[in-house]
């Protein structure tokens, strides 16, 4: 049996909510909806939001939490995940246009800052943990209620695109788990009835998740004839083992693909990351086992497989990580850095995890799109993929196209 009460929970693991009093003025129902959701966490309100608050809020929240003010320390990261910051974020600074791969093959998209650091899962290999974006306070998860002012950018950039000719690809799953905290935040299902809207056409929002908590998408496919088109929701799947070992307060693998399953059933296109593929000893038989289950015991239909192999975005993650989980036993591979974008694991080993889950993926579907993502030009030549042939579909960003494409 699966042990459903394993998955963390919005309203569990928040402790320690900061409000600005000005968000909360401007959108009171939906803070004290907000608020509502974690009745057991102490509340306290601000009239600012500056670094100096924030931080002062944090230290008396865990006066435990190491602060050091260039580096996110094991324990701030540990007690951010447990204190939420609610305000407001800049119009047009709401949604990000990604435009530096680092020499990485991927396509071009917008992400929804409608939380930043917005995760209550505990990956050990999260790159949020590293993630400084707010060098001066420590690794807090900050909801930003403006939601109105969020879908007015959002709208403004697919009506100018949509003029071009263009489709937009909309993101939620950079900074945040895009439904972990759904059930307190309820931007989805805010957002979901104005995806109707003509504007939206020739729009999509990717949706990313390693929980169980599906509602609201199934809600809205039942009153939304759109959701269903615009709303593209994956789960960033792996074997039970690096599920239980690596990926904790997650939904268990076969949990993912069971709420898989039900969206499928209500019209969804699903989409998989097999993300980070884990070489640790008997992981060719388990990650093939995964594949096997997602087409054949769950009969799931993916319009998309990315696999991406174990990495990280820099040294310090990795000695952060270390710090955070030291018995663990992830962090014992060999990381060497090709480019400017990733510390991976060496390229041959790389090569060969990619070839077994393409060849078990094609073994289901030979026409299955497949990508390999976080990957420079090299890889994908030296397995015979072409991105225009692969999920990426539209073209390329310029600059991952012909940087670090080595001998």
């Amino acid at each position: 049996m699966t042990n459903h009460s394993a998955v963390r929970r919005a309203s569990s693991a928040i402790r320690f909510v900061l409000v600005h009093e000005q968000a909360h003025h401007r959108f009171p129902e939906r803070v004290d909806g907000v608020l509502s959701h974690f009745p057991d966490a102490d509340v306290h309100f601000a009239s600012d939001l500056t670094a100096e608050t924030i931080d002062r809020h944090f230290q008396k929240a865990f006066p435990r939490a190491q602060i050091e003010k260039e580096r996110k320390t094991p324990s701030a990261i540990s007690a951010g995940k447990r204190f939420l910051v609610i305000g407001q974020t800049e119009k047009q600074k709401s949604v990000e246009k990604f435009t530096d791969s680092k020499g990485m093959v991927c396509h071009g998209f917008f992400n929804i800052n409608v939380m930043v650091n917005g995760c209550i899962y505990n990956c050990q290999y999260c790159f949020l943990q590293e993630h400084i974006w707010d060098k001066d306070v420590s690794s807090y998860m900050k909801l930003h209620v403006n939601y109105e002012d969020i879908l007015d950018d959002m709208k403004n950039i697919a009506r100018e695109r949509m003029t071009a000719g263009l489709e937009t690809r909309f993101q939620m799953g950079v900074l945040m788990d895009s439904l972990g905290l759904e059930e307190a935040t309820h931007f989805v299902e805010f957002l979901a009835p104005h995806l109707g809207d003509d504007v939206f056409a020739k729009s999509t929002v990717k949706l990313g998740t390693k929980g169980d908590d599906i509602r609201v998408l199934i809600e809205a496919a039942a009153r939304y004839p759109w959701a269903t088109e615009r709303f593209r929701p994956g789960w960033s799947i792996n074997t039970p083992y690096a599920a239980r070992a690596y990926e904790h307060g997650t939904a268990s693998s076969d949990l993912r693909l069971q709420k898989a399953r039900e969206l499928q059933d209500a019209g969804y296109v699903i989409r998989f990351r097999v993300d980070p593929i884990v070489p640790y000893e008997g992981w060719e038989k388990d990650y093939t086992r995964l594949i096997d289950s997602i087409y054949v015991r769950y009969g799931i239909r993916p319009h998309t497989m990315v696999v991406a192999s174990l990495r990280f975005d820099e040294d310090g993650l990795i000695r952060t990580a270390k710090e955070r989980f030291p018995n663990s036993d992830l962090f014992g591979y060999d990381f060497p850095k090709e480019d400017r974008a990733k510390f991976r694991l060496p390229f041959e080993q790389r090569m060969k995890i990619f070839r077994t889950m393409i060849d078990r993926i094609r073994k289901h579907n030979p026409d299955q799109e497949i990508s390999v993502c976080k990957e420079n030009m090299k890889t994908w030549r030296t397995l015979g993929m072409d991105p225009s042939c692969s999920c990426l579909k539209e073209p390329c960003l310029e600059n991952t196209m012909d940087q670090f494409i080595l001998d």
